[in-house]
């Protein structure tokens, strides 16, 4: 009786921290959006959505091909979103001179990345069920 207890207080606690583990990226994304719309205003607000579209989505989209763990991926992306956005940013406008260009064209380029992956890795997953 007391593993039965014991087993089942183990799988509340399992099914608890999968929950807390599901909610803990949006809640990572609500405080910084939160507090950049109270600390700075509508122009907080635009500089974090604007930093969400053009470098965290596109490398969190990306990185749902590596790793499967919401918190894991969260972290991925943004540190590498961060460094790797602005590299290509920083390149692109070497190019072109126009760094609102750049920001345009980098963000595309990321987009890109992310369907042109997706498609690839779909048609080879295809190909491979259709020669078993």
């Amino acid at each position: 009786m007391i593993e039965t207890l014991l087993g089942f207080t183990t799988m509340t606690a399992s099914n608890s921290q999968n929950r807390m583990k599901d909610f803990l990226p949006y809640f990572l994304l609500a405080v910084p959006l939160l507090l950049s719309l109270l600390l700075f205003g509508s122009a907080g607000l635009r500089t974090f959505l604007g930093f969400m579209v053009v470098i965290f989505i596109p490398s969190y989209l990306f990185f749902g091909f590596v790793t499967k763990d919401p918190l894991e991926r969260l972290i991925l992306s943004l540190f590498i979103g961060l460094t790797l956005g602005s590299l290509l940013i920083w390149y692109v406008d070497r190019i072109f001179q126009s760094l609102r260009l750049s920001m345009i064209i980098s963000t595309l380029l990321f987009y890109g990345a992310y369907f042109g992956t997706r498609r690839f890795l779909g048609a080879r997953t295809r190909s491979q069920s259709a020669n078993e």
